[in-house]
């Protein structure tokens, strides 16, 4: 039970409705000779509850959902963090704020949704703020506002994020230094502790924590894929069905066949270097080197697959779309191992 919450966990939730934490927890468990039964998985989470080894609560729609105490007691805490924060306003002078967005917008040229300016006067006055939605809907463009509004308030800004690829992005995208949650709060190997808590805060008077929104295996790969394929069609057919008219209408003298071969090999052409300059280096770099290591003997081909093999027997442990292992004993004696070692225990991946 309390293995299916964790893996719950890593996708961001603190709980599971019991009849889902039942169904995973029958899939993890059936086999060719035994499947568990619903009330035998019902009969435990009732047992485990009676000893606190598990907390049940119905929320407003009378669903019964299940915690890990460790869960619920810091999902608890935080909301009383929260709410205790928000009870203490910050004084702030409205009218000054919407007269610095208005300079702010007419000095870049750019306009912010009603949406995105209820964001960031609401930044300028509140102890804490969530800012979420879709892709597309400007929540960096926000952000980086957000930022120069501090900025401009003369505000001590910190930034941060889950991984050091999501700083960098923060900080490339803010102009200023970001960090890794980690690093932020100066956290210590030997004491497995943060030395920056309660009793010593940051020196900083703005936070911002970025999400961690990767959740899928080479997420970023299939991202650059799309966007190379989008750039390739916006590139190729206006290409081609502007040389085709020009190799048409100004050389009359072309046949329509010969003027259309022309046009689709220019296109052809212009769409791939579109492509390759400015979002296909990342792809083309990253199934190279799969292809490299493929042909070398070692990984199997599909890497997300075998990595996932491994999760299921516990050996690594999925963290929205990375991978990390469970035993620290086996990490160390991956890490302590030498290159020719490593190149013997990877051989057999490549018949996986």
């Amino acid at each position: 039970m309390t293995h299916v919450l964790s893996e719950a966990a890593l996708y961001g939730h603190c709980y599971l409705p019991q009849s889902k934490l039942s169904q995973n927890v029958i899939k993890l468990f059936t086999t060719q000779e035994h499947q568990p039964t619903e009330d035998a998985i019902a009969q435990t989470i009732k047992d485990m509850a009676l000893k606190d080894e598990l907390i049940r609560e119905r929320d407003a729609n009378k669903t019964l959902n299940c915690y890990k105490p460790t869960y619920f007691y810091t999902e608890q805490n935080l909301a009383q963090l929260v709410r205790h924060r928000l009870s203490y306003p910050i004084s702030s002078d409205i009218p000054r704020v919407r007269a610095w967005l208005e300079r702010f917008s007419s000095s870049r040229k750019v306009s912010l949704s009603p949406e995105q300016q209820q964001a960031v006067e609401t930044a300028a006055y509140s102890r804490f703020t969530v800012i979420t939605g879709g892709p597309g809907v400007g929540k960096t463009f926000c952000t980086s506002t957000i930022v120069s509004l501090w900025k401009a308030m003369g505000k001590s800004i910190a930034l941060a994020a889950p991984t050091g690829r999501a700083a960098q992005r923060l900080g490339e995208m803010t102009g200023l230094e970001a960090k890794t949650i980690h690093r932020l709060l100066e956290f210590d190997p030997r004491t497995r502790s943060f030395k920056r808590d309660r009793t010593n805060p940051l020196p900083n008077s703005a936070i911002i924590v970025d999400e961690a929104s990767k959740t899928i295996p080479n997420e970023g790969i299939w991202q650059s894929v799309k966007n190379t394929a989008t750039l390739f069609l916006l590139t190729f057919l206006p290409s081609t069905i502007l040389i085709f008219f020009i190799k048409l209408i100004i050389f009359n003298n072309s046949s329509l066949n010969e003027a259309l071969i022309l046009s689709l090999v220019s296109g052809l052409f212009a769409g791939l270097l579109m492509e390759i300059c400015i979002s296909g280096t990342p792809v083309i770099k990253h199934f190279t080197l799969r292809l490299i290591l493929y042909r070398s003997g070692y990984i199997p081909w599909n890497y997300a697959r075998f990595l996932d093999y491994c999760t299921e027997r516990l050996f690594l442990q999925r963290v929205g779309g990375r991978y990390r292992f469970v035993h620290k004993l086996l990490q160390e004696h991956f890490a302590e191992k030498d290159s020719n070692s490593s190149q013997i225990s990877l051989n057999p991946l490549h018949s996986g």
